[in-house]
């Protein structure tokens, strides 16, 4: 039987086998750095249901970052104001999107895949962004921890840039493939101990992301970088395994933590963008 061929969805390269666990391989890219799920066996993709929000991922949902919406809003408001017309695609439960309501900010739109019931003023609208034909454009499109999630980025970051109003900004914050907890679990996995790494590439998340990467795929959608920062998930919102060994888990992952923020590793990256270069923002 001849091996798969793993071809980079971000560049086209062919890509090399770089984890190989019996439900997935993990491939990654030799020429943008992008990481990738590939051969995954059917049924093994995360179901994205009430469930989701509700256990799956629950501390993520119940502790947002504030620190991350107010920078945002932030960056937001120095852009085009409180007024902007600001569409958060994979809103989930609308965390930041009432975050700004809270901040007197007025024009709010969410776009998920479940029925939700967000306070007015935010509108919602329920579509897979892949599915969404609206014509109508908005000061600023945010994806937060969404991007990942999609099997096609190029694809995703086209759609994500035809919502951009002339002048528009664009926020994506997702993983960082460079980032120091990234390279251990690589290490550790290489020497027999797959944990972590079963972890950070559970096939819930379809695509991780190089800085490079991301900025290439923001490129094939014709968007012009405006900054990139890292920012590291707060600690009280890591889904840590129901486990005995989940207060070893967790101290592990703070040390970590702290050791990527003192190197400037850390595991997450916020790209801006916008569709005009000079734009100011």
């Amino acid at each position: 039987m001849r091996p798969s061929r793993h071809i980079c969805p971000v560049c086209g390269r062919i890509a090399a086998p770089r984890l190989n666990f019996s439900e997935f391989t993990v491939a990654a890219c030799p020429g943008c750095h992008h990481e990738f799920t590939t051969d995954l066996k059917p049924g093994l993709g995360e179901a994205y249901d009430p469930q989701y929000f509700r256990k799956a991922h629950a501390n993520w949902f119940a502790n947002p970052d504030i620190g991350l919406f107010d920078e945002l809003a932030g960056v937001i408001a120095r852009h085009a104001g409180k007024e902007a017309s600001v569409i958060d695609v994979g809103c989930g439960n609308g965390a930041f999107l009432n975050h700004l309501r809270q901040n007197d900010f007025s024009n709010l739109t969410g776009l998920d895949i479940f029925p939700q019931d967000l306070p007015e003023p935010i509108r919602y609208l329920q579509t897979p962004i892949e599915d969404y034909s609206g014509e109508e454009t908005f000061d600023a499109v945010i994806s937060l921890a969404n991007i990942e999630h999609l099997a096609d980025p190029r694809d995703a970051m086209i759609r994500l840039a035809r919502l951009l109003a002339p002048k528009g900004l664009l926020a994506v914050y997702t993983v960082a493939n460079e980032s120091l907890l990234y390279r251990a679990a690589k290490v550790l996995a290489d020497a027999g101990v797959t944990f972590a790494a079963r972890r950070l590439y559970d096939p819930h998340h379809l695509n991780h992301f190089s800085v490079s990467s991301l900025a290439r795929t923001a490129a094939t959608a014709g968007l012009v970088p405006v900054r990139t920062t890292r920012r590291d998930i707060p600690q009280n919102a890591v889904d840590l395994p129901a486990s005995p060994l989940r207060p070893l888990v967790g101290l592990a992952v703070s040390a970590i933590s702290a050791a990527s923020k003192a190197m400037g590793g850390q595991m997450l990256q916020l790209a801006l963008f916008t569709n005009v270069a000079g734009s100011g923002i």
